[in-house]
């Protein structure tokens, strides 16, 4: 179950507001808010395995990470051979 998102997710959020000039120091919270989420699902051990802005949602304009579908427990399954996730987001180390 995902929480409600009142802005949607990142990618519409971003598509909506192209053409505003939004601060660097906004968008650079963004990105830290993200890194906070990573942070604490890893510190969980897990891997969310499908990061990317379709699956941030953007609620009261504080990222929230979503869609934990394809997210593994760390050292629970065998990357080498399996590639998951969505193409042009796949992490480097899923195609080695």
């Amino acid at each position: 179950v995902t929480a409600f998102a009142n802005n949607g997710n990142l990618k519409e959020w971003l598509k909506k507001n192209e053409n505003q000039n939004i601060p660097k120091s906004f968008l650079l919270k963004i990105c830290l808010g993200i890194c906070k989420g990573l942070i604490f699902i890893h510190n969980e051990s897990y891997l969310h395995l499908d990061l990317k802005t379709e699956n941030i949602f953007m609620h009261d304009l504080t990222p929230k990470i979503g869609d934990f579908g394809l997210a593994r427990k760390k050292n629970s399954f065998e990357l080498k051979g399996k590639i998951c996730g969505t193409f042009g987001f796949i992490a480097p180390e899923m195609l080695d």
